[in-house]
């Protein structure tokens, strides 16, 4: 009888090893040592500490472009790509500061937020 039980015991733990083994690393878990322990799966992010943003100045340039056709894309939206998208829809600062709408008035500023990203461990994409 403890012969057997034995032999289960062993056969369980081998089950519960490889259940365990096999589970998916979750990165944003880890320290930056045990980041780079799985350098595969994960990789530490020494970005910089603020980005930057392309934001409209007030809510009401505000407006969700993808939703116009290319005849009604107007105003606080251009037309590339065969999409319609917003004029503050950019990352290049200078094209941020000289959107204007149909009227000539800047509708976008440049704003710094905190990298939310920043001295963090990331899941890489497969």
């Amino acid at each position: 009888l403890f012969l057997h039980s034995y032999l289960l015991l062993i056969q369980l733990k081998q089950h519960y090893t490889l259940l365990f083994t096999d589970a998916p690393i979750v990165c944003s878990d880890k320290s930056p040592k045990q980041c780079k322990q799985f350098p595969d799966q994960c990789k530490y992010n020494k970005g910089k500490k603020k980005t930057s943003t392309c934001d409209p100045k007030r809510a009401k340039f505000d407006d969700d472009c993808t939703q116009y056709s290319k005849n009604k894309c107007k105003q606080y939206c251009d037309w590339s790509g065969g999409v319609c998208h917003h004029k503050c829809g950019t990352d290049i600062k200078k094209k941020c500061k000289k959107a204007v709408d149909d009227k000539g008035k800047k509708i976008c500023s440049v704003v710094t937020v905190k990298n939310p990203d920043y001295k963090t461990c990331k899941q890489i994409p497969e």
